[in-house]
C-alpha cells in the first residue's frame, strides 16, 4: 500500500526559535538555533542520513524551546519517510526496510509504521510486521498527534494486516498496552474512522482437539484482561475452524474448542454470562488478498475464537 504524504519544505520552528531570542532569551539559546539551521539545510537537503544524529544533539540542547524539541523527532521522521518514498519511486522500487527502520528510529508515525508493517508483512516477518502495525494503529487512535483523522482506507488496512500477521505466528503475540496497561492496537472495537463488533484472537489449540496449547492459554488470558478491563457482564465466543474435515465435525470441534475457552475464563475467576456460538468452516475471515498466501496460511487465520462483548 502506497502512502502519499504532503509536508511543506519547512517543517520545524524557525519562527519559535526566532522569537525567544528576540524576547531576550540566554545567549545560550544560539545553540538551538545552529542546531536548527543544520536541519533545515539536512532536510532540504534529503540528508536523512544525518538526520538521528542532529536529532540527539537537538535533543541534548536544553535551551531549545519545549514544543519545539517534543513535535522534532516526528517531523524528522515524516520528512524521512517523504524522502525515502520519492528514492524509491524514482527507482521503481518499495522503500527498504533498512531505510523504513531509520525513519522509525526517529519516530514512529503512522505512515512510516504502516509501510514498515507491510515490508516486514512480505517478509513473512510476523512478529515484526504485528508490532509495527499494532504503534500504527496506535499512533492513528492519538488525537494529539494526528488532530485529522487518517484516511479510513489505510487504518482498516492496518487493522486487517494485523489480524492475519498475528495469526500466522508460531508464538503467542500479545497485543500492545497503553501507558495505563489496558490493551490497545489492534484488539479493541473502536477506531479512529471505524468500528468492529467482534475481536479475532488466534487462540490454539492442540491438534484436532478442544484442549488449549501454552500459546492457546496466554491468548485465553489476554481476553480475561480485555473484558475485565471492559467491566464486561455477558461475552459471545464464536468458534471457528478451517475448511479441513467435514462440515460436521468442523461445527462440533468449534463448539467443543469455544466451550473449552468459555470453562478456563470461568474458571480464571470471570463471572459474567458467556454464550457459545459453533461457527464451522462457515464464516472464513477474510483478508486483504487471499491470493499472495499459501492454504495453509488461510488456514491459519481461518481457525480463530472471535468474542463480542454484549452491552
Amino acid at each position: 500500500m502506497y502512502i502519499i504524504l504532503s509536508m511543506k519544505r519547512s517543517i520545524l520552528a524557525p519562527a519559535v526559535i526566532a522569537c525567544a531570542m528576540a524576547a531576550g532569551a540566554p545567549a545560550a539559546f544560539a545553540d538551538c538555533a545552529q542546531v536548527n539551521a543544520a536541519l533545515e539545510a539536512a532536510m532540504s537537503e534529503g540528508e536523512i542520513d544525518r538526520f538521528e544524529e542532529l536529532l540527539g544533539k537537538a535533543l541534548k540542547t536544553s535551551d531549545c524551546p519545549t514544543d519545539y524539541r517534543t513535535q522534532l523527532a516526528r517531523k524528522l521522521s515524516l520528512r524521512a519517510f517523504q524522502v525515502i518514498q520519492a528514492r524509491a519511486k524514482a527507482a521503481g522500487d518499495k522503500p527498504s526496510i533498512t531505510d523504513l527502520e531509520m525513519a522509525s528510529r526517529l519516530a514512529r508515525p503512522w505512515q512510516v509504521m504502516v509501510t514498515l508493517g507491510d515490508a516486514y508483512h512480505d517478509q513473512k516477518d510476523w512478529k515484526k510486521a504485528f508490532y509495527a502495525y499494532e504503534a500504527a494503529l496506535n499512533d492513528m487512535a492519538d488525537e494529539s498527534a494526528n488532530p485529522k483523522a487518517p484516511p479510513e482506507v489505510y487504518e482498516r488496512h492496518a487493522k486487517m494486516r494485523a489480524d492475519f500477521v498475528r495469526s500466522q505466528s508460531q508464538v503467542f503475540l500479545a497485543s500492545s498496552r497503553g501507558m495505563r496497561g489496558e490493551i490497545g492496537g489492534s484488539t479493541k472495537t473502536r477506531f479512529r474512522t471505524f468500528s468492529v463488533e467482534a475481536i479475532p484472537v488466534p487462540v490454539q489449540y492442540e491438534f484436532n482437539e478442544a484442549r488449549l496449547t501454552e500459546q492457546g492459554l496466554q491468548a485465553a488470558d489476554e481476553i480475561l484482561t480485555y473484558i475485565g478491563q471492559n467491566k464486561a457482564r455477558y461475552v459471545k465466543l464464536f468458534g471457528h475452524t478451517d475448511p479441513i474435515g467435514t462440515e460436521a465435525y468442523n461445527m462440533q470441534l468449534s463448539h467443543a474448542r469455544a466451550t473449552s475457552l468459555a470453562a478456563y475464563l470461568q474458571s480464571k475467576g470471570y463471572g459474567g454470562r458467556i454464550d457459545v456460538i459453533a461457527l464451522g468452516e462457515s464464516k472464513p475471515a477474510i483478508v486483504d488478498d487471499p491470493a499472495q498466501y499459501s492454504e495453509e496460511e488461510l488456514h491459519r487465520r481461518y481457525r480463530r475464537v472471535e468474542f463480542v462483548i454484549v452491552e
